[in-house]
């Protein structure tokens, strides 16, 4: 009996070799990132392949790119029309606003009125600047 045990693990010795060796390298691989990339790549065919989905509608964005400063000759936005624009924003009662400028000083006129908006929109989300460290 001892015999031909010994005989059949002498048959399946590649198996029983290459297969722990093979699934070492493959969790070392991971580990070490080796598959990231092909990860990342596979992901985004699976998202790729999804069934596209029409636009929500519910949902407004505005914006302020390189098109407007252009037209308009101004890179930053004057408060008022800020607090002009949430305004009008704010008469359809979205469920929230959020708001992506961050402004250290107040630009031009209109201010005042800008933060009296700003205090009187309770959905109004805005950024905010931590810094918490500095050198």
């Amino acid at each position: 009996m001892w015999f031909q045990l010994k005989k059949r693990l002498w048959q399946w010795r590649v198996v029983l070799i290459t297969s722990p060796s093979v699934a070492i390298m493959i969790v070392a691989g991971s580990l070490l990132g080796w598959f990231q990339l092909l990860e990342w790549a596979t992901l985004e065919q699976f998202f790729a392949m999804r069934p596209q989905k029409p636009p929500e509608k519910r949902v407004l964005v505005v914006t302020f790119d390189e098109k407007d400063i252009t037209n308009t000759g101004k890179a930053l936005i004057p408060d008022n029309v800020i607090a002009e624009a949430i305004t009008k924003i704010r008469r359809q009662n979205p469920a929230a606003i959020g708001m992506d400028i961050y402004r250290d000083l107040p630009v031009v006129s209109g201010h005042g009125q800008l933060v009296d908006v700003m205090k009187s929109t309770p959905n109004l989300i805005g950024v905010k600047k931590l810094g918490l460290f500095r050198t």
